[in-house]
């Protein structure tokens, strides 16, 4: 059976990784997205890039970087979706006004949005709920086996799920599906001290695996878009390396 790949990034502000404020220079976003969209077009990958657009002005891609934008929606294979980074103690009606504020923003120049990551994996029960509302299919959010704010992402489905909405580790009535990110029960989890090379044994794993299924295998993997450049001399301030 084939195995299909598609990627997922997050199209973030540098600093929200280092908690600073918002700068001027964003390498992840300025070379990041440009090398991460040549790969792509190099091996035919789709992706869907979470464009982070928060309702303070200062912190929108779209608005700093609409060159970027535009060099995604130019490819048919990519499309565009929601990236919002919920500060602690937000309610209903804080979450509310950065998501609907996000979807407009973008669905103004870029079409409809139909998915969504909240930042540092933070959705809950009044996320999904406003999703709904405003037209959102897919939360990516979830990160299996981790516990992030309230939530203990551990005995959720490894398969997409429709949650619960009063507890939404559960499956339940919800019209928007979940999307969990599983990757590290697959073994392929990469981070500072592990090689990439485990990352292909994992990947050849699944290949040799796909060869005994009917059904095919789906390699679904997610990062940001300061991954893939070195913040040694890419325009990162000193104290950044730490973070990679």
């Amino acid at each position: 059976m084939p195995i299909w790949f598609t990627m997922d990034l997050d199209v973030e502000f540098d600093n929200e990784r280092f908690g600073k404020p918002y700068g001027d220079k964003n390498p992840g976003v300025e070379k990041g997205i440009p090398l991460f969209l040549s790969i792509f077009k190099k091996f035919q990958v789709p992706a869907t890039f979470h464009i982070q657009e928060q309702a303070d002005v200062s912190a929108s891609i779209s608005l700093k970087y609409p060159q970027i934008l535009e060099a995604i929606i130019k490819e048919p294979n990519h499309e565009i979706g929601l990236h919002i980074h919920f500060e602690r103690g937000y309610d209903f009606d804080s979450r509310e006004r950065e998501i609907a504020s996000g979807i407009r923003r973008l669905e103004e120049k870029y079409g409809k949005i139909v998915s969504f990551r909240a930042g540092k994996y933070f959705t809950n029960e009044d996320t999904i709920k406003i999703l709904e509302k405003y037209g959102i299919k897919y939360d990516v959010s979830p990160y299996k086996n981790t516990s992030i704010g309230n939530k203990r992402w551990y005995d959720i489905p490894d398969s997409p799920y429709h949650p619960n909405y009063k507890d939404i580790t559960k499956v339940g009535e919800a019209k928007i599906l979940i999307i969990p990110i599983i990757n590290k029960r697959l073994g392929i989890f990469v981070d500072n001290s592990i090689p990439l090379k485990l990352m292909k044994k994992g990947t050849n794993v699944l290949i040799s695996e796909s060869r005994k299924i009917e059904q095919p295998i789906i390699i679904f993997l997610s990062t940001h878009s300061w991954k893939c450049i070195d913040p040694k001399t890419d325009g990162f301030q000193r104290g950044y390396n730490s973070a990679f």
